[in-house]
């Protein structure tokens, strides 16, 4: 249901799924308004969060003019609120009503933030239930960092990495909105801005960078069973934006390969990557109704990738010695095991060959010495290496019957 693609002020995109209300959104290069835009109610900024709930779409904090702001701006009611406090670098993420604005940096001493410029472990919680009186609540983060990551797969909302006051950060923080319970793991590697995406029961965050060295590295949390695995992007990159549908994930751009698309099927467990006709860095990116867009702080890119949700039909050209629907089976007709023209026939884990007239056995390899019919009189040719054996019927007898 998410059909359209919001594109805010600064840098920030979210997908948005009711298009009835609609009021400004932006396709290429060019920006449309409708009759309830409300342009006056956003401010200019950069770095903030945003994110879209089942009811709005949110892009709070940040900083404007060099300085950080508290301003929550909500589409389509046009209202405006406050986080607890302001800050930047902060990441959000949405499941269902409720969206999260989690870490940052401050300008300001607050309870949320021990000194001028220091990290913050805040987390804003909002129900959006009720346009134009959202209820806003806190939490805090195990560990104060900004430039974390951020996705959510119901139950479970995810806050990954950042920098702290040390280093890159591998602290995760897990909010578990059935029980309210908060608990917390560790990426494999920490890393700045990764970049998180959900889909299919697993959250997915990629690429940041360690020390100023793009980061590789994807780490996968399985919901269902509180578990972790890993993979590889096809190449390192930070400042990398992901995006999802129902059956893919994608990991856009980011330097210093910034035209790269890694993208992981569910349906067939592969990753492959495409082209952005783009460079794409310090951008965003979001998957919606099969399309694939990022944004930049100058332009809109539309990734013309032939996407599809569920039962799409795909097929696979297989290299030697593979087939399959994905090209996981072995082929055991590669090596031309028939010989003598005679047809393979692959029957997974092993090969039955079909022989020609003249030849048998099990890859046509012993001539057929019963293929002139040498038994009379109805009698029954027995092949036999280099010879043959004929049975007669009753009535019958010699080598020939």
């Amino acid at each position: 249901g998410q059909n359209v693609a919001l594109f805010g002020p600064g840098f920030g995109l979210a997908p948005f799924g009711d298009t009835a209300s609609m009021s400004s959104y932006t396709v290429s290069d060019t920006v449309y308004q409708g009759p309830n835009a409300q342009p006056n109610d956003f401010i200019a900024r950069e770095n903030y969060g945003y994110t879209s709930t089942t009811t709005a779409v949110l892009f709070g904090g940040g900083s404007s003019v060099g300085v950080e702001t508290a301003v929550l701006s909500s589409y389509p009611s046009g209202t405006s609120y406050s986080l607890a406090t302001a800050r930047s670098l902060l990441t959000a993420t949405s499941l269902g009503v409720y969206a999260f604005f989690a870490g940052g940096r401050c300008p300001t001493v607050s309870v949320f933030c021990p000194s001028v410029n220091a990290f913050s472990n805040l987390v804003d919680i909002i129900d959006t239930t009720t346009p134009g009186a959202y209820v806003f609540t806190t939490a805090t983060l195990s560990v104060a960092r900004r430039s974390l990551g951020s996705a959510a797969w119901f139950p479970i909302a995810l806050f990954a990495g950042g920098l702290d006051d040390v280093s890159e950060s591998n602290a995760v923080d897990l909010y578990n909105i059935v029980t309210n319970v908060w608990t917390t793991a560790t990426l494999s590697q920490g890393r700045v801005f990764p970049a998180c995406a959900s889909m299919g029961g697993r959250i997915y965050c990629g690429g940041g960078d360690v020390a100023s060295v793009p980061s590789a590295v994807v780490d996968i949390y399985t919901v269902a069973t509180n578990a972790w695995t890993t993979a590889t992007l096809s190449a390192p990159r930070f400042r990398i934006a992901a995006a999802s549908l129902p059956q893919q994930v994608f990991f856009v751009g980011g330097q210093p390969s910034d035209t790269v698309v890694d993208i992981y099927d569910q349906r067939t467990g592969y990753w492959s990557t495409t082209t952005s006709p783009n460079n794409l860095f310090i951008h965003t990116a979001v998957a919606t109704n099969n399309q694939l867009l990022s944004a930049t702080q100058t332009f809109v890119a539309h990734l013309n990738l032939t996407l599809c949700t569920l039962n799409c039909p795909f097929q696979c050209t297989c290299p030697a010695g593979f087939l399959g629907t994905v090209c996981s089976e072995i082929n055991e007709c590669a090596s031309i095991p028939c010989q003598n023209g005679g047809t393979c026939v692959d029957g997974g884990g092993f090969f039955n060959c079909t022989c020609p007239i003249g030849f048998t056995g099990p890859t046509c390899a012993e001539i057929d010495e019963c293929a002139s019919f040498p038994c009379q009189n109805g009698g029954t040719c027995v092949d036999q290496s280099g010879s043959f054996l004929c049975v007669c019927v009753p009535g019958f007898t010699g080598a020939l019957c």
